[in-house]
C-alpha cells in the first residue's frame, strides 16, 4: 500500500490510528497514577474536617491534564470504531481529519461556531 492509499497521512489504516490512541490512553493512565494518589491523599487528609484540601497545583494540574488526555484518546478511538461499523469510508475521512488535527493542530475556524465569545470568557 502506498502512502497515497493510507487512511490518514500518518496511519495506514483507521485501526492503526485507533491502536495508537489506545496505547496513548493506557500510557496517560499509567502516568496519571502517582498524581491521582497525591490528589486523593490530600483530600483524604481533611475528610471529616472543616478544612479545605490543599492539593499542590502541580499535582492537580498534572492529574487533570492526564485524565482529560486519557479520556479524549479513548473516546476518539471508540467513536472511530463505531464509525467504521457504520461506514468505513466515513471512518476513514474522520480518522484523516482527526489525525491531521492531532499532528498539525487545529484551526480556530474549525470550532468557531461553538467557541465562546469574549463576553463568555
Amino acid at each position: 500500500m502506498t502512502t497515497t492509499e493510507w487512511a490518514t497521512a500518518y496511519h495506514e489504516t483507521v485501526q492503526d490510528l485507533r491502536r495508537e490512541l489506545i496505547e496513548a490512553h493506557l500510557d496517560y493512565q499509567k502516568h496519571m497514577a502517582p498524581h491521582r494518589a497525591a490528589v486523593f491523599a490530600a483530600m483524604d487528609a481533611v475528610r471529616g474536617t472543616d478544612r479545605k484540601a490543599e492539593v499542590p497545583a502541580a499535582e492537580m494540574n498534572a492529574y487533570t491534564g492526564l485524565m482529560m488526555a486519557a479520556a479524549y484518546s479513548y473516546t476518539l478511538a471508540a467513536v472511530l470504531e463505531r464509525a467504521e461499523k457504520l461506514d468505513p469510508e466515513v471512518a476513514r475521512k474522520l480518522a484523516a481529519w482527526a489525525d491531521s488535527i492531532l499532528e498539525n493542530g487545529g484551526e480556530e475556524e474549525i470550532c468557531a461556531d461553538v467557541w465562546p465569545g469574549e463576553e463568555d470568557r
